[in-house]
């Protein structure tokens, strides 16, 4: 049955807040059993709108509806201008807009000559999640388009059973915190078919502490046939790690534009595993900072990331935090990615990083963007962002490690390029069928520093090693 809400007293010109009237009509689907409420064309000003069991939330073709950005209208529990909780069989279909418009708190302060780094916005500034979905068993995002979120734009925690399919997010490319799709503790999750832009990560599967804490591991997601364009990672599990990841498949993916193809980082003590990547075309480039560095200091760019390919990365987060936790069991095949920074694998002496293999991937590190390479970013951490040469693969504290038919390739000039490969104070690496020549000659192929168990197969890397 369909509720349509014109018939509910819904105006859709843009100016009165429609939210009592959408809820009017959610209020009795859910009341009558469940069916479709139909939002037609028009431009709908909400306050907080909350999806009820058994609904499907239906934009037409030329339905927006727009964030009221009153912070008193989004009081009490109140995060997001579309919230369920605690539901079932829940759904947007259609192919209608949302709008975050983040154009009204976001601005361009002129601190950055090259506009790159994000904008600015007011100090306190009222910032709401586009969506806000917990508890919630059987839930379907299809087709709609949302657009400008000033915050996160699909925020799942504590989910089961979730199908994202043919969603279209157009976020601004300058705004930081508008994550396209954050699954936080959620199990089985299939997200297929999307286009994704956003200023901050477009996929990001994480457990952040509240919701660990009562939802536990994030498992069992599947994130396939996307194209991408972000200045952060363009695939990203973690940083927020409180909870445990695990058995995770992201494939046949296009990321024209990313400070970070894949980023899988552990700070909390949780465990990332069975982590299977595959069949993904990036390009990876670092992004300039403010012209008076305020948001991070002298030199740093705001932006997490300088263009690595790969970053698998387990630090402490402070000085405080001294168990990370796990990565392990990490595949990655059949890459192809043009980067200003290496791939990057490295642990530390509080947390491990074992068993990950790279297999049929084509690196070429290039200058894509305007910042000179030469930082290693391990934010969040003590350590910052440190100066260090670039080899095209970097590995450091980590075991059981293999690269198979694997070519690497400087196809420009840079300072800080070096080997083909860096590793230091790691365990049982193989170098299989690894190729490439050092950025300049007087540079070794490889560069081996306290490694114990290496073995080199079908490579000619091994007749030019530098070894401590």
């Amino acid at each position: 049955m369909e509720y349509r809400i014109r018939d509910y007293g819904a105006k859709g010109d843009g100016m009165k807040d429609d939210a009592p009237y959408i809820q009017a009509a959610i209020d009795e689907c859910t009341e009558n059993g469940g069916g479709r409420v139909v939002c037609e064309s028009g431009t709908y000003l909400c306050s907080t709108i909350f999806l009820k069991s058994n609904v499907d939330l239906y934009l037409e073709m030329g339905c927006t509806i727009i964030s009221s950005l009153d912070a008193s209208s989004y009081s009490g529990e109140k995060e997001a201008l579309i919230e369920a909780k605690d539901a079932e069989n829940i759904s947007i279909s259609g192919y209608g807009t949302i709008d975050g418009r983040s154009y009204l708190v976001y601005y361009d302060d002129n601190q950055d000559p090259l506009h790159e780094a994000p904008l600015d916005y007011p100090v306190g500034a009222f910032r709401p999640r586009t969506t806000k979905f917990e508890n919630i068993r059987n839930l379907s995002i299809k087709d709609i388009t949302i657009k400008n979120s000033v915050f996160w734009t699909l925020h799942f925690a504590g989910c089961n059973y979730i199908t994202v399919s043919g969603v279209k997010i157009f976020n601004d490319i300058r705004c930081n915190n508008n994550d396209g799709i954050d699954p936080d503790c959620c199990k089985n999750v299939v997200i297929s078919d999307c286009i994704i832009v956003a200023g901050d990560d477009p996929v990001v599967i994480k457990t952040t502490k509240p919701m660990a804490e009562k939802y536990g591991s994030c498992e069992n997601i599947v994130v396939n046939n996307c194209i991408m364009r972000t200045k952060s990672a363009g695939l990203k599990i973690g940083t927020e790690t409180w909870g445990d990841i695990r058995n995770i498949q992201m494939s046949n993916c296009v990321i024209e534009e990313c400070g970070r193809m894949l980023s899988i980082t552990v700070r909390d003590g949780g465990t990332i595993e069975n982590i299977r990547v595959s069949n993904v075309r990036a390009a990876c480039r670092a992004y300039s900072a403010c012209k008076d560095n305020k948001h991070i200091g002298a030199g740093y760019p705001y932006w997490w990331g300088k263009g690595e390919s790969i970053y698998i990365s387990n630090m402490p987060r402070d000085y405080e935090t001294m168990n990370p936790g796990t990565i392990r069991n990490i595949t990655l095949t059949d890459l192809d990615i043009d980067s200003e920074s290496s791939l990057f694998i490295v642990g530390s002496e509080y947390g491990k990083i074992e068993d990950i293999e790279v297999r049929n991937c084509k690196l070429q590190l290039k200058r894509i963007g305007t910042q000179e390479p030469g930082w290693f970013d391990f934010r969040p951490s003590p350590m910052e962002v440190v100066k260090h040469d670039i080899p095209g693969i970097y590995v450091k504290c980590a075991e059981h490690i293999k690269f198979k038919n694997v070519s690497v390739r400087f196809t420009d000039q840079a300072e800080a390029w070096s080997e083909v490969v860096w590793i230091e104070d790691a365990k049982k690496v193989v170098l299989d069928e690894v190729c490439g020549t050092p950025a300049r000659k007087e540079l070794p192929a490889a560069r081996i520093l306290r490694v114990s168990g290496l073995e080199f197969r079908n490579t000619t890397i091994a007749g030019s090693v530098e070894s401590v």
